[in-house]
């Protein structure tokens, strides 16, 4: 991942900490961090050691696919609009949490976007968190809610199927090189997905 012409892709779009690694444990663990200090950041690694994926299971991560994760702060217009809604027998807390159960799906939806304006290719979301090509999976994503002070950051952690080799055993599983024959620049597909997520918050 060239870190430069990302940073020069997200311009006017998403100017956070934007970091790569060689090889990390976990994007999503680095991007907590941050998120931790009340900063908005992206993070991408050629490989992960121990990516994550639903109920703590592992998400392969072999060099040659995109693993990033974005960490970005709810606007405050919604966090305004989520404590003006709030009733009696609906407090914030409730409404908050009702809103954040959204951005998973919604989050979805903006990576199938970034993905079906660069391949040109149907995609499917599989609930709550796969997409698929041809009833493949090439993509999963994992979200995390980090408060700090009056913020909330939500931290994306995407992994999706390049080029990378995948273990036999993922028999339900390929890779965007295999199914379309296309490459797509790491950094065009990154910049894509920001600028889908950053619209749903």
């Amino acid at each position: 991942m060239n870190t430069d012409k990302l940073q020069l892709l997200l311009t006017d779009i998403f100017c956070g900490l934007v970091e790569n690694f060689e090889s990390v444990a976990s994007t999503n663990d680095v991007a907590k961090e941050y998120a931790l200090q009340g900063k908005e950041c992206l993070i991408t690694a050629e490989c992960q050691t121990a990516g994550k994926g639903r109920y703590d299971r592992t998400f392969e991560s072999r060099t040659g696919g995109l693993y990033m994760t974005a960490c970005l702060k709810v606007s405050q217009q919604i966090l305004d609009g989520i404590t003006e809604k709030a009733e009696e027998d609906s407090p914030a807390v409730f409404q908050l949490g009702e809103r954040l159960l959204q951005y998973p799906v919604q989050a979805g939806e903006a990576v199938r976007t970034a993905l079906e304006k660069l391949y040109d290719e149907p995609f499917r979301i599989k609930l709550p968190n796969d997409i698929l090509l041809k009833n493949k999976k090439v993509c999963g994503i994992l979200m995390e809610a980090v408060p700090h002070d009056d913020d909330i950051f939500l931290i994306f952690g995407i992994g999706i199927n390049l080029e990378n080799e995948l273990s036999k055993e993922l028999v339900n599983a390929a890779n965007l090189k295999q199914l379309t024959g296309k490459t797509i620049e790491k950094e065009i597909l990154c910049a894509a997905i920001i600028q889908e997520l950053k619209k749903i918050l």
